[in-house]
């Protein structure tokens, strides 16, 4: 995972600004069967449409579900101490990496807080060689 603390540090300011931005009214893509979002889902998928929108890639054919749903279990590899699992499962769901990137800040600050401090660890280790 060559680089992959450096570019998540650089783009860290553009991302915070971007999550302050809210949508209304995002709409759902792809046919996954749709579940509701509890409140921090529904805050997580605002906020990851507002910092990808203006990128293309992968994330605008998933639905908000699916979205949710990686939010989730990028999470749950952080919680599990396993960071590069949480990088590793979001680019194999297609996601680039500016946009893998993007999705894990965001469900570290929206979904899964308590990582926060592991997390920022994880992006100040040296990438292995």
């Amino acid at each position: 995972m060559a680089g992959r603390g450096r570019g998540r540090v650089a783009g860290g300011a553009a991302l915070a600004g971007a999550c302050l931005l809210v949508l209304v009214g995002c709409s759902s893509g792809g046919s996954a069967p749709k579940r509701s979002l509890d409140a921090k889902e529904s805050s997580f998928v605002t906020q990851v449409h507002a910092a990808l929108a203006p990128l293309p890639g992968k994330h605008t054919s998933r639905s908000d579900t699916q979205i949710a749903d990686d939010g989730e279990g990028a999470c749950s590899a952080l919680k599990s101490g396993k960071p590069d699992d949480a990088y590793g499962t979001l680019k194999s769901d297609g996601y680039s990496a500016g946009d893998e990137a993007a999705v894990e800040q965001i469900a570290v600050q929206v979904l899964c807080p308590d990582t926060r401090a592991a997390y920022q660890a994880w992006l100040s280790t040296p990438p292995k060689s």
